[in-house]
């Protein structure tokens, strides 16, 4: 499979089925966004294996969420996004669209702009983990659990402990901002509840000294925290 890259690097693949369907979008994805995109009747008759597959299923005699389904079960690993109308039935409503497999769904008429956009954060979420080379080998997370183990301590923590800790062990060496903490962990938005993620970090800090480890979390006035030793 093609890895799924933004289009300033590898153009990823993009297939539209039906062939037929939203031939403008279909069109600027390729002249504009600079993806590469192919047209067919199925997944398995394309020469390339996609990254995405788009499908329309506003077209006549076309079953878009039976082909949503069909492309889930047969490729887990393609992205999906789905274009229904603005007064879907039933059967191509948005809810019914994402229970059969859709990574997305698009509302038309598409907004260009906002399409491209999902695609390439489509995109991003399949993209496969970069490996930190800076990831500390003498730390160990244990998510059954919910433990860190570091050195030779096992040290308990809360959910909200565990997810930060899991974070800045991930990203070892590079600053983690707040507002990217108090998103992923709490499902904040930008800065809101910032007191939530100081009071987290200093239970933690708590928790690490009190089992020997020296300073691991620091802050970065400004800008958020990083893990090293």
């Amino acid at each position: 499979m093609t890895s799924p890259l933004t289009p300033a690097s590898t153009p990823a693949i993009i297939l539209a089925l039906p062939p037929h369907g939203e031939a403008s979008l279909i069109t600027r994805l390729s002249a504009d966004a600079g993806f590469r995109v192919i047209r067919g009747a199925a997944v398995q008759s394309t020469p390339e294996r996609p990254d995405v597959v788009i499908i329309d299923s506003r077209v006549p005699c076309f079953d878009g969420l039976a082909a949503v389904g069909a492309v889930r079960i047969t490729e887990p690993g393609i992205g999906i996004v789905a274009i229904t109308g603005p007064q879907p039935t039933d059967s191509d409503s948005v809810c019914e669209l994402l229970e059969a497999g859709a990574d997305d769904v698009l509302i038309a008429p598409v907004v260009h702009d906002e399409a491209i956009a999902r695609l390439r954060a489509l995109l991003r979420r399949l993209a496969p983990p970069v490996p930190n080379p800076s990831h500390p080998a003498y730390i160990t997370l244990d998510t059954a659990r919910r433990a860190a183990e570091i050195h030779d301590a096992r040290i308990l923590l809360t959910r909200t402990e565990f997810e930060l800790m899991g974070i800045l062990t991930e990203n070892a060496g590079r600053v983690v901002s707040r507002p990217h903490l108090l998103r992923t962990v709490w499902g904040y938005p930008g800065e809101a509840r910032t007191n939530v993620l100081n009071m987290c970090v200093s239970s933690l800090r708590r928790k690490l000294a009190s089992s020997g480890i020296p300073p691991l979390i620091h802050t970065v006035r400004g800008i958020g925290f990083t893990l090293h030793a």
